[in-house]
């Protein structure tokens, strides 16, 4: 029977009780009834995931009523987060000249990768202690984390090796660092690889706490000079406590760590620069509030640089080279971030030089062909070791102990190094710091000065070559023109340095900068050949009217200035609402609205509401006519006239211009047809409610279980939430950051909100801002030692986006394109009625694929963390579960998608027919014979396109005959009073149909 819908309005003599003849009223309140328990159900599970985010996060942000307590107690001048430096207007009249006063310089290097098993980093530290310290002497050095690798064999499991720790601490002092300046040139942090797996500060995990040079959670120390002072604070942004790998990605900074860099940089005021050091970058570090309510952003306003490493210029494969390398920023705050490359791939270090404040670098690299192999003492295999065996009391032992300690490592000898060159002014324009730098001085300078390091070791033998110069070659140029003055030595020599004056390798050359003071970027270019002919370049941009020239950094530039940790909140959150809202939860409320909406009138009702007017009112003709409903409620309707609408595009495929065919295919039945595909899933409880079901339990319920902190027991077993990960009995802070939150064993506030509340609790929780939850009272036993600790992490967040994108949004969208019957999208004449895209054998494959790699990112996460994490694991299940609606929708449903094309199509002989209805079985007749014959062509050879071409013009000729005789039926259409029931006219039809067929 035909479905073609025909519009009309409402009887106005019904009366609404819905009989054969009448047309029913919609109904609100039980539209409101469907939707009020699914709506309940999904915001009440949302403001459970933001209830979870609150206290996950208690420990990064201070409540109102602690920053006011505070504010009240604060006795300091309101501007306690003005610039630190001294203003560039009280040091005008300091002229940049040829003095060798105002200057000194500091390296930083960074992950280093001390490995047992991977020796090139060794080898590479090895080098740099070996032969970058004797020849740049620097003031002193920091090393801004990854002192070790941390990583087994396999570069899968990650724990503290014992070998790797004595490999770094012996190699100290083999060189000789630690007692240089009595004992404060060398100076050091935690990375992430350091505190994997580490529970606390206090642990003997924490092997960096015995075996570094620092021995303490960050440090702050201070460079007085004649000239001013300048300060350099180190902070420690490990996780509290450290899990291993991969989840150690990110730096947390909490809310006391927050105040101890408040006080630190509160003591730093006055200084003429203040440096801030760190393993993490701003932009992959999580920062909390400080107790006064300040951000990082307001702390940053009192430092000029902040120097970090940890991202290996995003050299993690062949497909990042290049993109990090140069991974700078100028922040928004008017502070210079710069990461230095690793030590343990590309072997690279910083010189960073400040002279007259004005604060220059360069980043160097060794030269690695050279390097030799790294001389490693014998040590027990790694995972034998434990901390029992450094010190012992047993006599035999400490012989071994000191027969230990005389196998040192061979730090090898001192490489060539080709000249390395730093220009400190004019400095480059690309990293002025206009807020902290006296950036005038450089146009009232009178002389370009820069340091040259030069190796002037000669073999012996080799003295009296011809290629071995007396003295070292420099070449300046300045806007590609030879500048015309020389270039002289105004520095410290090696072998003239005493106690008052130390080795400064300073070079000076007259100019004047006004000749360049015309708004336009400038580039100096200097050349340093040394004595053995090796040769130097630097080349730098600069500007003497004091205004910063563009970086230029593109991507790199890009990552340091965005924030990664809250972009990947963003993200998620972008990406969650759009999948649950877009994709199921609207068409699921407007499927609701249309399966309580009334079925549209039928002809019949139609005609019976016209005709009702004029009838007499007896008994005999107030009888309604036979009911011949059409649909059973909106829905079905809504999906019928969608499903002709998507007939008529897809039979315009073939026939219409390139243009059209583009904006029918592509945009028109692409729209249509995926609107109908989530609307048809949505009224498919099973597959639908499950789908509803996992994507709220990735906010609101923990993805699985697993001992995250291996070394600490039953206290390093929590979940992972979204919102991070949760250890319910490590009973509060276990220690790190600056030492502050060791100090705090509950951590602040841990009081309030230390176990994650049931689903209804907490949804009022977030309503009301806690002012309805119940706190437990400090009498309660379990006061002390019920509450467990939340590390709030941006790890989370991202593995939770590859959740989504993986597990739900591919897999949904092939369960919406499998559950729906291609009947509905295509017309009989389109070939992907019976074989859609999806169906075929290489979509299926890359599904499978997909579905397989997931299943191996649960077994290789049970692998770090423990198999709890297979049978726990939401993710597990949902796997099998999505795994077996696909194959039973996407793989064993192909006959009964059959069956439903062919019974959409049906025709009931013994209904009462419109007047155009026969017309429409005449086309129902003509559709099942031309499907009936591409279904006969479509298992044939090359051949079927073709056929497939001659069927559809014989259809288009049949169409057009098809019209002329509608068109002639309509104008007898009053002088048969019969038209309403089948006769003879049908047969005449048929008739007329077999003639054209013929």
């Amino acid at each position: 029977m035909s479905r073609r819908l025909v519009s009309g309005s409402t009887d106005p003599h019904s009366n609404g009780q819905g009989g054969p003849g009448t047309i029913r009223k919609r109904s609100w309140l039980r539209t409101a009834f469907a939707f009020i328990p699914f709506l309940t159900l999904v915001i009440s599970a949302w403001l459970y995931a933001l209830h979870l985010d609150r206290i996950a996060n208690q420990s990064m942000v201070q409540s109102r009523n602690n920053i006011n307590n505070n504010l009240k107690k604060q006795t300091a001048s309101p501007e306690t987060t003005a610039a630190s430096s001294v203003a560039p207007a009280d040091q005008d009249s300091m002229v940049i000249g040829d003095s060798k006063d105002n200057i000194f310089y500091f390296v930083q290097v960074s992950d280093l990768h001390i490995s047992a098993f991977r020796k090139a980093s060794t080898a590479n530290f090895y080098t740099f202690l070996s032969t970058a310290i004797p020849l740049v002497e620097p003031a002193f050095v920091v090393v801004t984390g990854d002192l070790t690798d941390a990583k087994d064999k396999q570069l899968v499991g990650s724990m503290q090796y014992l070998s790797e720790w004595v490999t770094y601490r012996d190699a100290l002092e083999e060189s000789g660092v630690l007692n240089k300046r009595n004992g404060t040139f060398w100076h050091d942090l935690r990375g992430n690889h350091d505190c994997f797996n580490v529970p606390s500060w206090d642990s003997k995990e924490n092997m960096f706490a015995d075996m570094s040079a620092t021995k303490a959670p960050g440090f702050m120390f201070d460079v007085s000079t004649d000239y001013g002072k300048y300060g350099f604070i180190g902070i420690d942004a490990c996780p509290k406590p450290g899990p291993a790998r991969p989840y150690n990605f990110f730096g947390l900074f909490e809310t006391p760590d927050m105040d101890n860099l408040a006080r630190r940089l509160e003591l730093s005021k006055g200084n003429n620069h203040t440096f801030v050091f760190s393993h993490y970058p701003v932009t992959t570090t999580m920062f909390g509030e400080s107790s006064l309510g300040e951000s990082f952003a307001d702390l940053s306003k009192s430092f000029s640089v902040y120097m970090c490493g940890h991202l290996h210029k995003l050299k993690w494969g062949k497909w990042c080279q290049g993109l990090g390398d140069a991974l700078q920023a100028y922040q928004p705050t008017h502070f210079l971030e710069l990461e230095v490359g690793d030590m343990k791939q590309n072997g690279l270090y910083r010189i960073m030089v400040v002279d007259h404040d004005m604060i220059s670098f360069t980043d160097v690299s060794m030269p690695m062909t050279t390097i030799p192999p790294a001389m490693l003492p014998n040590f027990k295999h790694p995972e034998q070791e434990t901390g029992d065996d450094v010190e012992s009391d047993d006599p035999s032992m400490q012989s071994d102990n000191n027969m230990e300690k005389k196998r040192r490592p061979a730090l090898g000898p001192r490489l060539p190094t080709s000249p390395i060159i730093v220009v400190s002014n004019p400095k480059d324009s690309r990293y002025l710091i206009p807020k902290h730098e006296p950036v005038n001085r450089i146009g009232t300078s009178t002389h370009i000065r820069f340091l040259a390091w030069t190796d002037n070791l000669i073999p012996e033998g080799e003295e009296h070559l011809e290629h071995v110069r007396k003295d070292v070659k420099i070449e300046i140029r300045i806007d590609g023109k030879l500048h015309d003055q020389p270039a002289r030595f105004a520095g410290t020599r090696a072998e003239e340095q005493t106690e008052e004056e130390e080795f400064l390798p300073l070079y000076v050359s007259a100019w004047n900068p006004q000749d360049f003071n015309d708004g336009q970027d400038h580039e100096i270019e200097i050349k340093v050949v040394d004595r053995q002919g090796r040769l130097g370049i630097s080349r730098s941009v600069f500007r003497v009217d004091g205004q910063r020239s563009d970086m230029k950094g593109g991507f790199a530039e890009w990552i340091m200035w965005v924030n990664i940790a809250l972009l990947l909140k963003a993200l998620f959150m972008t990406g969650y609402i759009f999948v649950a809202l877009v994709l199921l939860i609207l068409p699921k409320l407007y499927s609701l609205y249309l399966q309580t909406s009334p079925p549209p009138p039928s002809p019949v009702q139609q005609n019976y509401s016209r005709v009702a007017t004029n009838v007499s009112t007896d008994a005999s003709s107030s009888q309604p006519l036979e009911s011949h409903g059409q649909f059973k409620n909106g829905y079905d309707a809504w999906l019928d006239r969608k499903s002709r609408h998507l007939y008529r595009l897809s039979s315009t495929l073939s026939s219409a211009s390139s243009r059209h065919r583009f904006w029918n295919r592509f945009v028109n039945h692409t729209i249509h047809a995926h609107v109908l595909r989530f609307v048809h899933f949505s009224t498919q409880p099973v597959l639908f409610y499950t789908t509803l079901a996992f994507t709220l339990m990735l906010v609101t319920m923990p993805q699985f279980w697993g001992n995250f902190v291996p070394t600490a027991g039953n206290q390093g077993q929590g979940y992972f939430y979204l919102q991070g990960i949760y250890l319910p009995n490590a009973g509060g802070h276990l220690g790190g950051g600056l030492g502050a939150a060791s100090l705090d064993p509950l951590g602040p506030e841990r009081g309030v909100h230390r176990r994650p509340l049931n689903v209804l609790t907490g949804a009022i929780s977030s309503l009301t801002g806690g002012r309805l939850e119940p706190l437990p009272s400090p009498s309660d036993p379990l006061y002390g030692n019920a509450g467990g600790t939340w590390i709030p992490m941006a790890d989370t967040w991202m593995s939770t986006i590859w959740t989504v994108v993986y597990d739900l949004v591919i897999f949904l969208y092939y369960l919406t394109l499998c559950a729906t019957p291609s009947g509905y999208l295509y017309s009989p004449s389109n070939p992907h009625r019976l074989r859609p895209y999806h169906r075929t054998w290489y979509i299926r494959c890359l599904i499978f694929g997909i579905w397989v790699f997931r299943c191996c990112s649960v077994l290789m996460t049970a692998e770090l963390y423990g198999p709890s994490v297979i049978w726990t694991g939401i993710g597990t299940w949902w796997l099998v579960v999505v795994g077996w609606m696909m194959f039973m929708v996407g793989w064993s449903r192909s006959r009964i998608e059959r069956d439903i094309l062919l019974r959409r199509e049906d025709d009931d002989d013994g209904e009462v027919a419109d007047p155009g209805e026969e017309d429409e079985e005449c086309d129902v007749e003509m559709k099942e014979d031309r499907e009936g014959r591409v279904n006969r062509y479509a298992s044939g050879d090359g051949q079927v396109l073709e056929k497939i071409t001659l069927i559809a013009r014989k259809d288009a000729q049949q169409q057009q005959q098809q019209q002329h005789v509608q068109v002639e039926d309509e104008s007898h259409e009053g002088e048969e009073s019969e038209g309403f029931r089948k006769g003879p006219r049908r047969q005449a039809r048929k008739d007329r149909k077999s003639k054209a067929d013929a």
